[in-house]
């Protein structure tokens, strides 16, 4: 898959998008387009549809899938809207004729407005092997302009277009047939405001000389969509790993990567492989008995919480895994000092009166835990002072160094 580069074109100041004006008409066209979408379930369907989308410098996109008991998502439905139509793509039906579909994705030309992008961005790279481009997430944008970083998309539709939707069946099985028409409309509602939407919100953003806020946090967000997460990282994500010993440590991150590896082969998320609380007292037996496969082998039999039925499947992969002496051991993770405790209080409420002035979520410029990683690399590193990058170190870095 190729690196994403290209993030949303500022549109001009004369763009129509821009200047034309949200009025009620406007509000009753998206509605009429979300009562009745175009289903699309063919390639002479699908043909038409992307003749229409050629034509466009801005289309919104949503997703609905199945991902409850999978590892990966089993995308049913792909929503697409100039604001005036809603197409509702049948994927499974569209799956060997997706063409059209990957160039739109691909096209940068095309700016795809998106609400809270990553996971959607998640499944089209699974579903279509390539990333999406020219992306506006209108959740980013809506917190750029003084909005809660975590605002639903409903809430917005109701505070900038006084529309207010009703509640429909988010998790519901998006790969049956045919989709009921609650399903519909549901995700036809969830397309069809956004380029209402992204006038408003590109309009703001434009006067609070923010835009390249916007492009930076976007081109960040598309680089992270390009790049897996490194296997050998995946042991911080169990909990309870930060009570481990580096010996304790070292299993854990061998074993993580394993149930990783199982979890996409088996197409299953990787607690129905191995829940956290297993994968630890895993790790942490491999590191207290000796690596032999006898005396590991009659401790896996006495363990307290993975099934004996689960012991029993994958018995030889861990005795082959566990009995082998670890590539290396993790550095510990130990808390911050009472030093950095101060700093970190400190950088904190700095973001809290800067977030303050420019009238935005403090959780936009920094969390606590951006921060408090950014203090222990700073023990890896002779930098006297945490600096951040971009926009947030434009309003920031100088503070910082004075702290």
């Amino acid at each position: 898959m190729s690196r994403p580069t290209s993030t949303p074109a500022q549109p001009d100041q004369d763009d129509a998008l821009i200047t034309s004006t949200d009025s009620k008409s406007v509000i009753r066209l998206a509605q009429a387009a979300a009562a009745a979408p175009v289903w699309v379930d063919s390639p002479a369907l699908l043909q038409q549809a992307a003749e229409q989308w050629q034509r466009q410098s801005w289309l919104a996109l949503d997703t609905e899938f199945i991902r409850e008991r999978t590892f990966y998502a089993h995308l049913g439905l792909l929503q697409v809207s100039d604001g005036s139509t809603v197409w509702l793509l049948d994927v499974p039906a569209l799956r060997e004729h997706d063409t059209a579909i990957r160039e739109l994705l691909g096209n940068p030309d095309i700016n795809k407005i998106i609400h809270s992008c990553s996971e959607d961005l998640e499944v089209l790279s699974q579903q279509y092997r390539l990333q999406t481009v020219a992306v506006f997430d209108s959740q980013l944008a809506a917190a750029m302009t003084g909005r809660p970083l975590q605002m639903r998309y409903e809430s917005l539709v109701q505070e900038l277009l006084a529309v207010e939707l009703p509640s429909g069946p988010s998790r519901s099985d998006w790969l049956q047939r045919p989709l009921s028409a609650a399903q519909l409309h549901y995700a036809s509602n969830d397309v069809a405001y956004l380029p209402i939407l992204m006038r408003q919100l590109v309009k703001q953003l434009q006067e609070l000389k923010r835009w390249h806020w916007l492009q930076q946090d976007m081109q960040s967000v598309l680089d992270k969509s390009a790049t897996d997460m490194d296997p050998d990282l995946l042991y911080r994500k169990v909990k309870g790993h930060m009570r481990c010993d580096r010996m304790q440590l070292a299993r854990l991150q061998q074993l993580a990567a394993w149930r990783d590896r199982q979890a996409r082969s088996r197409d299953l998320p990787r607690s129905f492989v191995l829940r956290d609380e297993g994968l630890l007292e895993l790790a942490q037996l491999a590191a207290a008995v000796a690596t032999d496969s006898s005396t590991m082998q009659a401790a896996l039999r006495d363990i307290k919480t993975i099934p004996q039925r689960v012991v029993a499947r994958h018995e030889q992969e861990w005795l082959a895994l566990l009995t082998t002496e670890p590539a290396h051991q993790p550095e510990l993770e130990a808390p911050l000092n009472q030093q950095e405790k101060a700093r970190l209080t400190a950088m904190l409420e700095l973001i809290r009166a800067t977030a303050k002035v420019e009238q935005i979520d403090p959780a936009l410029l920094a969390s606590r835990r951006v921060l408090t990683e950014s203090l222990l690399r700073l023990r890896q590193t002779s930098a006297p002072v945490v600096q951040l990058p971009g926009w947030r170190g434009e309003l920031l870095n100088t503070a910082l160094q004075q702290l």
